[in-house]
This record gives structure tokens, C-alpha cells and sequence, in this order.
């Protein structure tokens, strides 16, 4: 009767084994669930554009700029103007296309330009976005 007893007790490594696969099913709903609710996509995307490293590229100049979402609702075919001016003349102006701009994310991509985007002020800005 002792061996049939000891059949019918559960090692402690399936207690266990049982115990951490319900915390992390648990867990993983419960996360899903949070940002489910907590994502709300009401607000519009508001989308921001930095600047990186100007390099001389053939002929010309290329800009690096960083495209980033700063809510969480993704924004699809972001236009981004970028515009060369002195003493308040345009002198240049390039646009570039983003596919997509997921929430709180980035995405990278660059400006051409045939004048030196040094010899005067650059500037780049956001013109509209569309929803995916």
C-alpha cells in the first residue's frame, strides 16, 4: 500500500513546474490587459523631427533626420518637409516619405540637397500624416 500512495503524491518539481507556468500565463494576460486598456489611441500622433549629421554625398549633401512619435498611436505615410533659408529667403527645399511611425517609436532617413545645408538655417518639420 506504501507504493500505491507514492503514486498518487506529485513531485515537488511538477508543483513547481505547474506554479511557474500559471505566474508567467497570469502574468502575460495581465500585461496584455494593461496596455490593452492603457493604449487608448485617442490622441492624435504627434510627430517630431530632430536632425543628425550632415554629409557631402556626389554632388551634394544629404541630412540625417529622426522621425519620432511621441504617443501611441502609429501615424502612416509621414510627410516631412526640410527647408534651407537665409536672412529669411528660401534657398532649398527636400521632402522625404515615412511608410510608418509607430508609437513612441522612431524611424530614420535623410534630406538631399544640392547647397550646403550649413550655408544657412536648416530646418525640418512634419506636414501630415495618414492613418494605416
Amino acid at each position: 500500500m506504501a507504493k500505491a500512495d507514492e503514486r498518487r503524491k506529485k513531485p515537488m518539481l511538477e508543483w513547481v513546474s505547474a506554479g511557474t507556468g500559471l505566474g508567467l500565463s497570469l502574468a502575460m494576460l495581465g500585461f496584455l490587459g494593461w496596455k490593452a486598456i492603457g493604449a487608448s489611441g485617442d490622441e492624435p500622433p504627434v510627430v517630431t523631427i530632430d536632425t543628425g549629421a550632415i554629409t557631402r554625398v556626389g554632388r551634394g549633401y544629404v541630412v540625417e533626420i529622426i522621425a519620432t512619435n511621441e504617443t501611441t498611436r502609429t501615424a502612416a505615410g509621414v510627410e516631412v518637409e526640410g527647408r534651407i533659408t537665409r536672412e529669411g529667403r528660401s534657398l532649398a527645399t527636400s521632402t522625404v516619405t515615412f511608410d510608418y511611425v509607430p508609437g513612441r517609436s522612431s524611424r530614420n532617413g535623410g534630406m538631399f540637397f544640392e547647397q550646403d545645408p550649413g550655408a544657412g538655417v536648416f530646418e525640418a518639420r512634419a506636414l501630415g500624416y495618414s492613418d494605416p
